[in-house]
């Protein structure tokens, strides 16, 4: 279902693409797959996914108002007034991460789909990847010292930090955080961490259906769809019914492997590189 809602969105192509027209959902579908697993694809203006954002604005949205019940004094004076809502933001509003992941999975494999991936590009596709992401999260972190400046503890409703040191601002910068068990100086800057590890690994993933349909003798756009979900799907079982279950694991990628797994198998039959039957399959 929600590979068929993607499927019909719309891109805003480049005017030599567009015909001066308004196209067909059908061929919008085809102008975008065409457009975004082409080899040059690289030198196309920037595409947007239109219902994508609709999606992360709701998803968005959905958490902040998770977040606002959880954490400071909202939630005891709001209690009164709108014990349900505030209950089933509390216990269900926190879903809407699965609909970051499934999108992140989305738009990695599109991504990675436009040019060859080669081991000599695994720094340079890191360094990208974090400045694309990394940089409005240090933004975010400098927005955060200042209103700790501002609003000094002892003048706080409540602590904005459990901990603040020039430590724990170094390995935020480098997202382990987590991993050091040091916290999170937000409460939703564990979602990058988790993010930028997937990023890494699934160019490693994808290295590996590389290296092995380079090795096969015959070559067809049916095979490496195969190839794909042969490397792809024992992760996302393995983590399903595995990694997911200790909670212990959730600072890990493999932790969250279902459903950016999905998403990325979502983004591989937009493309055309699975077809819809083995997308089903998986």
């Amino acid at each position: 279902m929600v590979y068929r809602w993607l499927a019909g969105m719309r891109l805003n192509l480049p005017a030599s693409r567009s015909h001066g027209h308004a196209n067909s959902v059908e061929d919008n579908r085809r102008n975008s797959r065409s457009a975004l697993a082409s080899p040059g694809a690289s030198n196309l203006a920037p595409t947007r996914l239109q219902r994508l954002d609709v999606l992360r604005g709701l998803a968005a949205l959905t958490i902040a108002a998770h977040h606002l019940c959880t954490y400071g004094a909202l939630p005891d004076l709001a209690d009164d007034i709108l014990p349900f809502i505030l209950d089933w933001l509390w216990e269900f509003g926190r879903l809407a991460v699965q609909v970051f992941f499934v999108i992140s999975g989305f738009v990695t494999a599109l991504a990675l789909g436009r040019a060859p991936v080669v081991p000599s590009g695994f720094v340079r596709f890191a360094a990208r990847r974090y400045v694309r992401i990394g940089f409005p999260y240090l933004t975010a972190i400098a927005y955060l010292l200042a209103l700790w400046a501002i609003a000094p503890p002892r003048r706080a409703a409540f602590p904005l930090f459990d901990r603040l040191s020039g430590e724990s601002l170094l390995v935020h910068a480098v997202f382990l955080q987590d991993i050091l068990g040091l916290g999170g100086l937000s409460a939703g800057f564990w979602y990058l961490a988790i993010d930028f590890q997937f990023a890494l690994l699934f160019y490693l993933l994808m290295l590996t259906h590389h290296s092995l349909s380079r090795a096969l003798p015959v070559r067809s756009p049916k095979l490496d769809g195969i190839l794909l979900l042969a490397v792809s799907a024992p992760l996302a079982l393995a983590s399903v019914y595995g990694w997911n279950r200790d909670p212990h694991l959730d600072i890990w990628v493999i932790y969250h492997l279902g459903p950016l797994l999905l998403g990325a198998a979502c983004g591989w039959a937009f493309a055309g590189r699975i077809t819809t039957g083995q997308l089903a399959a998986f």
